[in-house]
């Protein structure tokens, strides 16, 4: 058992207390409520509410990385898919609001996004006060903020309560539309409430509160999810069971007795807009490994400032207990009024939570399982709970909700307007389960993805309430709907959703950025041009848009459009050109063809929350295609064997990093390799050892369900592994049996009798009482239900499931059967002088080809022979070599040499070109290896591996503009004469120049330059003309100096500093530097005849723009 487990028993044992407590007071004469305890009457057997845990990942794991590991779940009361999250926000920067490891509490918020890596909502907290106001709320937090102890506090599936330090007793349950609270002050005290309509967790623009004679209402003004720039604007509508005793407002410093009314604005502290900058860069892909730790760590919210609100009092002589029921809505007060008078008439808490507990009985019934451990149902179910909050209803009970054009919509009768899509993540898992579950209200969240589309131009990417956000990459739309429709949620304009797919995938939009790059050269180039909106990780997004391409070519299919489903899925095979066949991975690629030089798999260049390693097996559609380029079943499961070492490694390493996203899919790629064995064994562990419940039961963020669905899927020994269709790929089942129960009538059934946390493999299985070898599920099975019957034994069944016939489908229409490519793709050679390079070709296709292949080289260049044919093994790889000679006359610089290919039956094959650098002995420009400078609002350099360059136009207006002579210290030095977004640094790994034309007698060597993640130092070795060598160190300061918190390092002087560096295609205000180095005193008796750069550092990158001898 985990230690949240003895946490929540006892939890679960005080509220009971607490809740028979809060009866007996309910039992006074005067009572307004019905004397009935506030918890439901459903029988054990049935109450699936009460085994959810809802402080799943609330805390911070301790299987994961620092940074990573918290999964930002809210434990409040919430309805399925409820437009209200009624839960507590402490006193720190949460996304969740709520952090189990913080003991204070500021309010009780209706609004909650369900573990998002943002802050965002916490809107209109409500707080119970022991006690007078005497000084603002908003100039004097802390006064008003209670401590608790876990002890006190407790929750199930529509229910949350605590027993304040300060005396107050909290009970909180939600309808759809509004939420209910039973607040409980000790005796004799004055019982105080505070409404803080500008309470929001980012701050708000505008909040204002009016009060009646038992009833206050009002708005908020907010947004700015991970810093993007969306707004929203909330109503509330909230009813008390008893006439106020004394009314006051608060603004800013002022406090107002017998005040009606409140408005005004707040703002964050600057500590929280830092902790927020630090979020969106995570959230980016644009974060140093200092905003990782600044995002890890949310600093106090409780600080005066700004603010308004509203305060009541109560005559609790009588009766102690004061209930309040609140209507939301984004649309007006008048309608929040009305959302809660219709939910939630008579302010019942009692009746409201039996039937809330009676909906989540309803949804989480849909799966009934057996046998398996306490631990293990709750987890399951907790699980379950948390994919059925988000995407939520946003339109109100009459319909009305607010678009994406500002204005005011109106649902169809019977249907809801949703919101809070998180992309990037629900695509995975998510979706597919909603589709199946509850395929009524997945229909309208598509419908509502295709009313979005209508109103802003385009499909939710990362959404929140009725405004785009633009976080994460790829255009995540298409698999969501293509994969809600493959498992049951068709009750959607299906063609209005398609036109809108394919309008967005083949013309020019903000969802798509570098749209343009997919049809030429084929994948999204590393030093790309790109705009609107928050470009990054070229390679991922080359991925994620291959996804998102093969989720349209499938829904296509579906709905009968052959010439569509033709063009997107061989649009999809777009993955092949990021292929190296020289080393059998997926890579991020330059615009001209070249791959990194030497590459780094466990670099997070050119990726998105993680690294090479974790995206190379991201082509879920097509594995059998990416095993065979990537040499076969064979590698693909010693590779797979080695990456799961370590399941949840974090984004830097050759490991797993289940904890996120990008290689969930991948403990099922066994399947694909004919050893479904080791799937069945990953699957087990991660479920044993990542998943349980309580605040670190899950391995990071839970991105609004999308993990929780992963679990679920996984509980049932199955996965959505590949986007638009509804293939499932098996594992074997957690429990001895399952039964789910679709709405729309059909039943699945899963017996796996004999199943324990070490009995897990499969035997042998029946599908609808047929024997199947077969390691996956045909979409008739979902769309008609069936029996699984496992037989389940201790030991691997090595042979079951290993035919390649059995294997789970591959889709390789439009596939090129043989990829080629130049190894290296970019070479440096002097002039007068010849260099190596080749063509290298890797079958996929399983057939072995003749390769035949020409090139035509631009004058001063020759290449010898220029042109050939070679054969290539089916399956295998195979090369051929070639010498490239530049004219002794050969100006320096940079060249391309076209290359075609073709098979032997006239079949072309794309190849990129190749690129010489021409550059003399001595010339940095033949060891430049990084783009450290872009042009503003481009994005198409990455100086640091997190997105982040110089700005060109900053830099020549300073004087450093390409092929300038600088001065600084009255050192002359030589700027790069490349152009923006070009290779124009070293950064240094054991590099040598050779410098034949070094001054005979220098007295010094000095350098340009600077370091990132740093500062950083190492050792040069300085290589004279007689064979001696020197050694000295060379550092640089950081070229941020730490976000302006340091000073130069290592006698560094500054040579440039600019206002800005550019942040992908936006910028990023932090002054930005170049370095000169301190000279290092050379032995003025020799000639240097070579430098070596260091080949190891302290920390961070060395990058080196220039040097000089003198």
């Amino acid at each position: 058992m985990h230690p949240q487990m003895t946490t929540r028993t006892l939890a679960r044992m005080v509220a009971a207390f607490t809740a028979l407590f809060t009866t007996c007071l309910l039992l006074f004469p005067g009572n307004v409520q019905a004397a009935t305890t506030p918890h439901a009457t459903t029988p054990a057997a049935t109450n699936l509410a009460s085994l959810v845990d809802p402080f799943t990942a609330t805390g911070s794991s301790t299987n994961g990385p620092a940074g990573w590991n918290v999964g930002n779940d809210f434990p409040g009361a919430d309805a399925p898919f409820g437009m209200v999250q009624f839960s507590p926000d402490n006193a720190t920067a949460w996304a969740g609001g709520y952090y189990y490891g913080n003991n204070q509490i500021k309010g009780f918020s209706l609004t909650h996004l369900s573990g998002a890596g943002c802050t965002v909502y916490s809107d209109i907290p409500f707080m119970p006060y022991i006690g007078t106001v005497t000084t603002s709320p908003a100039t004097n937090p802390g006064q008003y903020v209670s401590t608790f102890s876990h002890s006190n506090e407790s929750a199930h599936a529509g229910y949350y309560q605590v027993k304040l330090d300060n005396g107050a007793n909290v009970q909180l349950t939600a309808t759809q539309h509004s939420g209910a609270g039973l607040f409980t002050y000790p005796a004799g005290k004055t019982a105080t409430m505070l409404v803080n309509p500008s309470g929001s967790i980012n701050g708000n623009a505008d909040a204002e509160a009016t009060i009646g004679s038992d009833y206050i209402s009002g708005s908020a003004v907010s947004g700015g999810f991970c810093g993007a720039n969306d707004v929203y604007h909330v109503y509330f509508y909230a009813q008390f069971s008893q006439p106020f005793a004394t009314t006051g407002t608060w603004h800013n410093d002022i406090v107002t007795p017998g005040s009606t009314a409140a408005k005004g604005s707040s703002t964050v502290s600057p500590a929280v807009k830092k902790f927020m900058q630090a979020q969106a860069k995570v959230a980016n892909g644009t974060a140093s490994s200092a905003d990782v730790k600044t995002a890890a760590n949310p600093p106090t919210t409780v600080v005066s400032g700004p603010g308004s609100g509203a305060f009541v009092t109560f005559d609790t002589s009588k009766n102690t207990a004061i209930s309040l029921k609140v209507g939301l809505s984004f649309v007006s007060v008048a309608n929040a009024k009305q959302n809660v008078n219709t939910e939630n008439p008579k302010g019942d808490f009692s009746a409201t939570l039996k039937q809330t507990e009676q909906a989540w009985n309803q949804k989480l019934g849909e799966i009934q399982v057996s046998g398996g451990t306490a631990t293990q149902q709750t987890t399951f179910y907790s699980a379950l709970y948390h994919t059925l909050l988000q995407p939520n209803v946003f339109s109100d009970v009459n319909g009305q909700y607010a678009g994406f054009d500002g204005q005011v919509h109106t649902a169809p009768k019977g249907h809801a307007q949703y919101a809070n899509y998180s992309g990037w993540d629900i695509y995975r898992s998510e979706a597919q389960l909603l589709g199946l579950l509850a395929p009524q209200q997945a229909s309208d969240i598509i419908q509502s993805m295709v009313n979005d589309y209508t109103q802003s131009g385009q499909l939710p990417k990362w959404a929140a309430a009725n405004g785009e956000t633009y976080v994460m990459n790829g255009d995540p739309a298409d698999a969501i709907i293509a994969d809600a429709y493959a498992f049951g949620a068709q009750n959607f304009d299906t063609k209005g959703a398609l036109a809108a797919m394919i309008h967005e995938a083949t013309q020019t939009n903000n969802v798509r950025p570098g749209l343009n790059y997919l049809d030429s050269p084929g994948y999204e180039p590393q030093n790309g041009t790109y705009g609107c909106c928050n470009f990054y990780g070229s390679a991922s997004t080359t991925l994620e848009y291959n996804t998102a391409d093969f989720a349209i070519g499938a829904f296509a299919q579906a709905l009968g459009d052959t010439a569509n489903y033709q063009k997107f899925t061989t649009r999809a095979q777009d993955w092949e050109n990021l292929l190296n066949p020289a080393d059998g991975l997926l890579e991020p690629r330059n615009l001209d063809g070249t791959f990194p030089n030497p590459y780094d798999p466990t670099s997070g260049t050119g990726w998105v929350e993680g690294d090479g390693s974790q995206y190379n097996w991201m082509v879920p559609f097509n594995l059998k295609g990416l095993f065979s380029a990537e040499g076969g079943n064979a590698k693909a499961i010693q590779r797979l064997d080695t990456f799961f070492t370590q399941l949840n490694a974090g984004p830097n390493a050759p490991y797993a990093f289940l904890g996120n996203e990008p290689t969930i899919e991948t403990p099922w790629e066994y399947d694909y390799a004919g050893a479904p064995y080791k799937t069945q064994d990953i699957v087990h562990k991660v479920e044993n050892s990542l998943w349980f419940p309580g605040p670190s039961g899950m391995a990071g963020n839970d991105d609004l369900g999308t993990m929780s669905a992963w679990d679920v899927w996984a509980s049932m020994g199955m996965f959505p592994e590949t986007p638009g269709t509804a293939n499932l790929v098996l594992a074997s089942p957690l429990f001895p049996s399952i039964t789910v129960h679709r709405p729309s009538g059909q039943t699945i059934t899963i017996n796996a009798p004999g199943t324990t946390a070490s009995t897990y493999y499969v035997q042998s299985l029946k599908v609808n009482g047929q024997t199947s070898s077969k390691p996956w599920l045909p979409p008739s099975f979902i769309a008609n239900g069936g029996t699984l019957d496992y037989t389940i034994g201790s030991t691997p069944n090595t042979s079951w499931g290993s035919s390649p016939n059995d294997a789970p489908p591959s889709y390789q229409y439009g596939a090129i059967p043989t990829l080629v490519a130049l190894n290296p793709g970019r070479v440096t050679v002097a002039p007068g002088a010849q260099t190596q390079s080749g063509i290298t070709a890797q079958d996929i296709s399983g057939n072995a080809t003749t390769i035949q292949w020409s090139t035509t080289a631009p004058s001063g260049l020759t290449v010898t022979p220029a042109s050939g044919s070679f054969t290539v093994p089916a399956g295998g790889n195979a090369n051929q070599s070639f010498t490239v000679a530049a004219d002794a006359s050969m100006q320096e610089g940079v060249y391309s040499v076209p290359f075609s290919a073709q098979t032997s039956d006239g079949t072309k094959l794309p190849i990129s070109a190749l690129t010489v650098v021409v550059a003399k002995p001595g010339d940095l420009l033949g060891l430049f290896n990084n783009a450290g400078i872009s042009n503003d609002g481009q994005g198409n350099a990455d100086f640091d591996g997190d997105g982040y360059s110089y700005s060109e136009q900053q830099l020549t207006a300073a004087g450093y503009a390409p092929g300038a002579t600088v001065t600084v210290n009255g050192i002359q030095y030589s700027w790069p004469n490349v152009p923006a977004a070009a290779y124009d640094n070293v950064q240094v790994a054991g590099q040598t120049i050779q410098t034949p034309d070094a001054k005979a007698g220098a007295t010094q060597l000095t350098f340009l330059g600077s370091a990132t993640n740093g500062p950083s130092v190492g050792n040069i070795t300085i290589t004279y003309t007689d064979g001696s060598t020197q050694t000295a160190q060379l550092g640089f300061s950081d070229w941020t100096l730490g976000a302006g918190t340091s000073q130069p390092s290592y006698g560094n002087v500054v040579a440039v500093k600019t206002p800005y560096r550019n942040a992908g295609a936006g910028t990023d205000n932090v002054g930005t530097y170049i370095f000169a180095s301190a000279p290092i005193a050379l032995n003025t008796s020799k000639q240097v005849a070579s430098i070596t750069f260091p080949s190891s550092l302290n920390q961070g990158a060395l990058h080196v723009f220039a040097l000089a001898i003198s």
